[in-house]
């Protein structure tokens, strides 16, 4: 599970703020308040992970994010203006109970101030709440690392990996556990060094160092690898290259490649704007959510048809899959099945079965191309789950702005229903920004209603879900919680607040009416 996020510093969030994750997750709060910031974050370092290299310069042009500069980032408030941010995001580990986490700072770049420098990277233990190591580029051309080697092997004994043979190729590794030849970490105690850029890597130094040698050290600063930098590191400290290079290909895999992997394969976000009305989708043009989504979605189909003839194990979890679909269709009143072809080679069309006659979705209105496209998305990361031949990823989260935009009230509350029902029958998980009340309120019945799912030995199912609310600062308030977690009880009860004007709009405008008639 995607367990949590850290932004700090970034737009409209002071200080550092961390989103801690379970199944379902609800994002609330006023207009320009910060809701959509976390999901731009995300968005960013998709878009700045290319063929999986840990970036060391920030573009925040083109992508789906919509940025522009790094100084439209960094968070300004009350008439200061921070000169870093920073993102933090977990460890790959099966143990929910230790998670690491690494934090990633970046500056404006000096080369180019529309960019943004990462100067810093660090590990911690969550659990110890401590510095584990950092990797940091200084003013002078230097670069600083410190690490502590005793807890360094503490924190990769916690991280231990499922046994699945994917992820063992991945990572290079034969078994859970650490190898005997990490024994040597305990023995090991803190080191804090500052080096010469140049010790980053000759090559680089060879290639970028041409011309003026400021500006060859520059170049080389924005080109160095982190992984590289700290295998030199570790051999150098070590003593043992074999130790050196399997350490950093562990940290690598649980810190950067799987994360990665998440933000490529695993994470997708379904912006407002999902899908047009056309009858058509033309590859060449038509690059909404949904659009880009009908060929994945053959593609799977087709490999979960084939998965399905060549293993019959297969075929339940198929049916599985298809019945929420279709169960779905029904309850929107989208219809009782649904076609998705090619046409011409370079179109698609989709179709929805309504007493018996084939329809086109465009002629069912915007909301419904909303709900197909969140439908059909569930549907896609479904079957890539246990579709074998798909890319990996840890983690499957889809994330919706205002998943109930064009939605009756009905439709609103009964889209609480599917998420979880989603998230149950296939572990995919929620990020919801939204302003649904019907949708809130719903969530909350369902937490009363199934309780402790009728076995009081499991954990109540509020855990499975996150609702956050965030208050827009304001000047004149400034003692305001920015980000409130309303954390649900068993019961379905917020054991804080909402901000006004949510909850208590529609019982303020009731008040008013009896005061108006009573006049």
């Amino acid at each position: 599970m995607f367990r949590f996020f850290n932004v700090e510093n970034f737009r409209v969030f002071k200080g550092d703020k961390e989103f801690e994750f379970s199944g379902v997750n609800v994002i609330t709060g006023k207009n320009s308040s910060g809701k959509s910031s976390v999901l731009k974050s995300l968005l960013l370092l998709k878009d700045n992970f290319i063929n999986n290299k840990f970036p060391t310069i920030l573009n925040f042009d083109g992508g789906d994010h919509g940025l522009g500069s790094i100084k439209k980032t960094l968070c300004q408030f009350d008439g200061k203006h921070a000169t870093k941010a920073s993102f933090s995001w977990p460890a790959f580990t099966v143990d929910a109970s230790y998670t690491p986490k690494i934090k990633m700072s970046y500056t404006v770049d000096k080369k180019d101030p529309d960019r943004g420098f990462v100067y810093a990277v660090e590990f911690y233990s969550v659990v110890r709440k401590e510095l584990i190591g950092i990797v940091e580029y200084q003013k002078g051309q230097k670069i600083h690392i410190m690490m502590k080697f005793d807890l360094l092997y503490e924190m990769l004994e916690g991280m231990m990996l499922p046994d699945h043979q994917k992820i063992i190729e991945r990572s290079k590794r034969k078994s859970k556990g650490l190898d005997n030849s990490y024994d040597v970490l305990k023995k090991m105690g803190t080191y804090d060094d500052v080096y010469p850029i140049e010790y980053i890597d000759i090559t680089y130094h060879e290639i970028y160092g041409e011309g003026d040698e400021d500006d060859g050290k520059l170049n080389l600063l924005h080109n160095a690898d982190l992984w590289s930098v700290l295998e030199q590191y570790f051999k150098k400290k070590i003593g043992d290259d074999k130790v050196a290079i399997g350490l950093k290909n562990s940290l690598e895999f649980r810190f950067s490649t799987s994360f990665s992997d998440f933000l490529y394969h695993g994470y997708v976000h379904l912006p407002t704007i999902r899908g047009n009305q056309d009858r058509l989708h033309f590859d060449k043009y038509d690059k909404t959510p949904l659009g880009l989504l009908l060929k994945e979605f053959i593609k799977v189909d087709q490999e979960a048809k084939a998965l399905g003839q060549s293993n019959p194990k297969k075929v339940d979890d198929f049916k599985k899959i298809k019945d929420y679909l279709n169960k779905w269709l029904i309850v929107f009143e989208l219809g009782d099945d649904i076609k998705i072809k090619r046409e011409y080679g370079s179109t698609t069309s989709v179709q929805l079965l309504n007493n018996n006659h084939w329809g086109d979705l465009s002629d069912l209105g915007f909301g419904s191309t909303q709900l197909i496209t969140i439908l059909l998305q569930i549907y896609v990361f479904s079957c890539k789950k246990i579709i074998p031949e798909n890319p990996l990823s840890p983690y499957f989260v889809i994330s919706i702005e205002e998943p109930e935009a064009n939605l009756h009230p009905d439709f609103q509350s009964k889209l609480a229903d599917m998420f979880y029902e989603g998230y149950e029958l296939f572990g995919i998980h929620f990020i919801l920004e939204t302003h649904s009340e019907y949708m809130i309120r719903k969530f909350q019945f369902i937490i009363a209603n199934r309780g402790l799912e009728g076995n009081p030995g499991k954990k109540p199912i509020s855990d499975k879900f996150r609702i956050y609310y965030i208050n827009k600062l304001q000047k004149e308030k400034k003692d305001l919680t920015q980000i409130i977690n309303l954390n649900p009880n068993e019961n379905g009860v917020f054991q804080d607040n909402f901000g006004e004007g949510f909850y208590d709009e529609a019982t303020n405008t009731k008040f008013k009416i009896l005061k108006a008639t009573n006049k």
